[in-house]
């Protein structure tokens, strides 16, 4: 690394623990918030906390970043306003109701996301080539992999309040620790005192290739981000992939390898290339999203480090190279402005709307079955005595027999318990001696176990006085009627003209049946990816170098 200003690779560390909380903070709510909200107060109004903190975003980085550009230090006005953060998040874990939670946690966005832009101007301030900032930047990473590890192992995960105080913890440490990193002192001091003028902030925005830049980034964050977000671990639970929040941390450990390998790209190839990069790496991922393989879905997971890193870490690479030193902290908030508040909330309504309009086959109104509500006895999970009534139920309204229900091994529903596929054979499922292997083992092909089916002959093996899944008792008739609905579905064809004898139901067709429209939903964000992307490579230029970086590369 080049040596910085402030203190060589000493100053290089003391950023590099400022950035690890940093996102420490985001980690501890990011992903268990909605989760946990959802567990205590049902889905209703979930879709407006979800944006409370992006909302925030549209506030906090326009305000507070000119004051630290104009009147104070960049670290005392971060440390104010983490302090603030912990205390709204600890008075957040105490909250009854979903309502008081949105307001509280709109107000940490407030007082958060403007720490983003003032702690990257902190790093582009102390490390001479801000091609090098990445070298910090993947601290943050390792930050919200670290903390969301932590709160799963010893918290609960999201099933508890306690990751608000963890977030709450990790605030105040850094409200302290910023006191004690390099001074940065307000730019518009330093031009006074050099004798020139200042640049208003409206003069970068009359510029032709900062609004190009500008424009660009945030057709492409819509779809980024505050999308991902919202729709990543449905649809990933939709097709039945295992432990889908899990699968979710492939995206930060990706993030590690792209974010160290873009201070090399930027230097190679420049970053107006490195941001075209950025966004075809998102439209490859939602391309490879439109299959429904697993190895499709990890391959789009993995490209997240080239996604974030090329898009958004670029992106405030690029602010610093083109922005005076005056307005580089408003600069900065411009563009978290731009990607983690515009970007975040549209994405966020983006992916509502376009799932709303691509809904499950099977939650057409027009389709129905007739199903057995539970009124039984159960002793031992064995049926004693049941008394039930039929009852006509919409597709949209019935819960499916689970496919991988691992205590059917003896059911017709003999099939992989995909809970138990990553991690090997599950060693509390004891199994009667000389019973088949149920192919619960490292290894197992997840699109080949896609195509296995449930067949008629499978169906009258289910015991005939019916098991109940998810509060519904389902017989051998009415799974009999069940797979033939299914199949007429899949195959487009009049329910009373398929012969029962014919009906065959890949695991593959019982969940795409049962899924949100992936293929459509993607239309949409691919469309303006597309756009984001011909923009900027048709009237996008790479930043001029400032004077900073010139002398210290002709120094080095």
């Amino acid at each position: 690394m080049t040596e910085t200003k402030t203190g060589g690779l000493m100053t290089y560390f003391r950023l590099q623990i400022a950035y690890f909380l940093q996102f420490a903070i985001w980690g501890s709510f990011g992903f268990a918030l909605c989760g946990y909200a959802i567990q205590n107060w049902g889905g209703e109004g979930v879709g407006l906390l979800g944006a409370a903190v992006p909302l925030g975003a549209f506030i906090g980085p326009l305000v507070f970043a000119p004051i630290a550009d104009r009147y104070f230090p960049a670290q005392r006005v971060l440390a104010c306003l983490h302090l603030i953060c912990g205390i709204l998040l600890c008075v957040a874990g105490t909250q009854p109701t979903m309502q008081y939670l949105t307001v509280l946690m709109f107000l940490v966005g407030v007082f958060y996301m403007p720490t983003v832009a003032l702690m990257n101007s902190v790093v582009f301030k102390h490390v001479p080539n801000s091609n090098n900032a990445p070298y910090v930047f993947v601290f943050g990473t390792t930050g919200w992999v670290v903390v969301v590890l932590f709160i799963q192992a010893f918290f609960g995960g999201g099933n508890t309040n306690e990751f608000f105080y963890v977030g709450a913890v990790c605030c105040f440490l850094l409200s302290v620790y910023s006191l004690t990193l390099p001074n940065t002192p307000p730019q518009t001091r330093e031009a006074s005192s050099d004798g020139k003028a200042r640049v208003p902030f409206t003069a970068l925005l009359r510029k032709p290739s900062f609004l190009v830049f500008a424009l660009a980034i945030l057709l492409a964050g819509i779809p980024a981000c505050g999308f991902l977000f919202t729709m990543c671990v449905s649809m990933l639970s939709q097709r039945g992939f295992p432990a889908p929040l899990a699968l979710t941390t492939i995206n930060q450990f990706s993030e590690l390898f792209f974010m160290t390998a873009l201070p090399f790209c930027a230097a190679r190839f420049g970053l107006k290339k490195v941001l075209l990069i950025g966004m075809a790496a998102w439209f490859l991922r939602y391309a490879c999203w439109i299959d429904s393989a697993f190895s499709f879905a990890v391959i789009g997971l993995l490209l997240h480090g080239m996604c974030y890193s090329f898009l958004y870490n670029a992106s405030y690479m690029y602010g610093e190279k083109i922005a005076p030193p005056e307005i580089r902290t408003s600069v900065q908030g411009f563009i978290t402005f731009l990607l983690l508040g515009v970007g975040q909330v549209f994405g966020a309504l983006l992916a509502g709307y376009v799932i709303h309009e691509n809904p499950a086959p099977v939650a057409s109104d027009e389709t129905k079955i007739t199903v057995t509500e539970e009124l039984c006895d159960i002793k031992d999970n064995k049926i004693v005595a049941c008394n039930y009534e039929d009852k006509e139920f919409a597709f949209n309204q019935l819960k499916f027999p689970a496919w991988n229900d691992k205590d059917q091994d003896e059911s017709a529903w003999k099939y992989l318990d995909l809970k138990t596929t990553l991690l090997g054979e599950d060693k509390k499922v004891e199994k009667p001696a000389g019973s088949k292997p149920d192919g619960r083992h490292l290894g197992v092909d997840l699109d080949k176990d896609n195509n296995k089916k449930i067949t008629y002959q499978e169906i009258q093996e289910f015991p005939e006085e019916g098991r109940v899944y998810n509060g519904l008792l389902f017989t051998r008739d009415n799974l009999t009627q069940l797979f033939k609905e299914l199949y007429a579905l899949n195959k487009t064809v009049k329910p009373e003209d398929v012969k029962l004898d014919e009906i065959s139901i890949s695991r593959q067709d019982y969940l795409k049946l049962q899924s949100t429209d992936w293929s459509k939903v993607f239309t949409i964000p691919l469309a303006m990816l597309g756009i984001a992307f011909f923009l900027f490579l048709f009237l996008g230029k790479d930043p001029e170098k400032n004077h900073t970086e010139v002398n210290t590369e002709n120094a080095a």
